[in-house]
């Protein structure tokens, strides 16, 4: 089973880190919304700045507070 990816595109409005058992997520806030990001998936996150325009592939499914997603 594969869920269907839909492409976010928003511009940054806050950025927050958390490190949870060694891995750093960063949790991008884009229209209201949060999505978190890992380093491991995609380590220019750490290079984005509030205000960047980024675009982000999330499942389409996803209704949780905080969405996961890939950064592209």
């Amino acid at each position: 089973y594969v869920d269907k990816q839909i492409e976010k595109i928003g511009v940054l409005e806050e950025i927050r880190t958390a490190n949870i058992d060694g891995t750093t997520l960063y949790y991008l806030y884009i229209d209201g919304q949060v999505y978190s990001v890992s380093v491991k998936d995609n380590e220019n996150v750490v290079l984005k700045n509030v205000g960047d325009l980024v675009t982000l592939n999330i499942a389409k499914s996803e209704r949780d507070s905080i969405i996961p997603a890939k950064l592209k």
